[in-house]
């Protein structure tokens, strides 16, 4: 006889995910609002979370001042449950051509132990996962912290991912989960292997998860040769998965048409070839210790308020472009965000490309600008947080 639905130990987990969720997003929160929100009874949301408090999940944290109205105890005020953060850590693991970061952290994001380090672009798999089974274990010696104690491990991969993952992303479609299998083998945590740039977008919007309901977030990053876009409305529900990454430099037409982008670090350094010098441009030059290929957007601007007046045309031509593809994401995803990585963008430099932006596009464009400020030694953020969403939350 066939089976259909989920069993009872899969309804059990998900449940749990949507109660660890609901907690996370909208704060301290009382059982009655909990059952509320997902629509469960309270008796069930009762028990549920009363042994997710055994196993040290939740912690109730106090009363709050709002008075339950259903209580059979007239004036009994809620009680209100939250994550526990002495419980629940992750650990993660960031991945390009040249570097590995590996580091712990709670469900809040609380960055509790690091562990950088570079890599040859030749390493095999296996001395990759040997180098980074030997990081976690030194940072879980030094938190005097068991494997039994960490959820799971999120691992996030860059676009410029070292040869041997690659080389079988090129043979297997499934090489994410071949790394899994091989990080779980190794370590037996759960292991949960994605797209890095789309767990940096996951984690923008957490850290903004309650200010920025209903709306959605464009993540855009630069390399050396490419742009690439990630987007995310609101969380992903236990039944769908986060956005992936795309590349976008032919979302900008040229005015012969010629679709391709020149925002990135080698297109950068082309057009500023011919301006860039010593005696014309002498605070870029500065600014870059006289190697043009640290030129950027935000030097450039940097130069211009700095007195490089030969460099005016080119900022005004950077951030015409710039605007141009910035608008042509927000209008093919309808976002309401956007963050910016690795454009090294200062505040005030931010609120020139707003201004900019509004100019060219009108002030009726409502979309908020951001800096992804994760810096280069915490990049293995994105990892903790994308074990948060796949082994906590169960967003698939």
């Amino acid at each position: 006889m066939l089976e259909y639905g989920i069993s009872k130990s899969d309804l059990k987990e998900i449940n749990r995910a949507q109660v660890m969720r609901t907690i996370w997003e909208f704060g301290p929160i009382s059982r009655a609002d909990i059952a509320s929100r997902l629509c469960i009874t309270r008796a069930a949301i009762t028990l549920i979370t009363n042994e997710m408090i055994a196993d040290g999940l939740l912690v109730e944290i106090g009363k709050s001042n709002v008075y339950d109205e259903y209580s059979s105890s007239k004036g009994r005020r809620k009680i209100l449950l939250d994550i526990s953060t002495d419980t629940c850590f992750q650990m993660g693991i960031y991945i390009d051509r040249y570097n590995v970061s590996v580091g712990l952290a709670n469900i809040n994001g609380d960055i509790l132990e690091k562990e950088n380090f570079s890599i040859m672009n030749d390493i095999s798999s296996y001395e990759l996962a040997e180098a980074a089974e030997a990081a976690i274990r030194r940072i879980l010696q030094n938190s005097c912290l068991k494997e039994k104690q960490i959820t799971g491990i999120g691992i996030g991969l860059m676009p410029d991912m070292p040869d041997c993952i690659l080389k079988d992303a090129e043979n297997d479609r499934q090489y994410f989960d071949k790394l899994q299998k091989a990080f779980y083998e190794r370590m037996g945590i759960p292991v949960f292997v994605g797209d890095a740039l789309s767990q940096f977008s996951a984690f923008c919007w957490g850290q903004h998860k309650r200010t920025c309901k209903q709306n959605k977030s464009v993540f855009l990053y630069s390399d050396d040769e490419n742009i690439y876009l990630n987007s995310i409305l609101n969380m992903p529900s236990v039944f769908e998965k986060l956005t992936d990454t795309v590349n976008i430099n032919s979302l900008y037409i040229n005015s012969q048409g010629i679709a391709g982008t020149e925002l990135t670090r080698t297109g950068i350094c082309r057009k500023a070839t011919g301006i860039y010098s010593k005696s014309k441009t002498p605070a870029l030059y500065k600014i870059t210790a006289g190697d043009i290929r640290g030129v950027s957007i935000a030097r450039i601007m940097t130069a211009v308020s700095l007195g490089d007046e030969p460099l005016k045309v080119l900022r005004e031509e950077l951030l015409d472009e710039l605007c141009i593809l910035m608008n042509n994401a927000v209008v093919i995803s309808g976002a309401n965000n956007i963050y910016f990585y690795k454009f090294d963008f200062t505040k005030q430099q931010l609120n020139e490309l707003r201004e900019h932006y509004k100019c060219k596009f009108g002030s009726a464009v409502c979309t908020e600008l951001n800096i992804c400020d994760i810096t280069d030694d915490h990049r293995f953020i994105c990892g903790c947080f994308y074990a948060v969403l796949r082994g906590m939350f169960k967003i698939m």
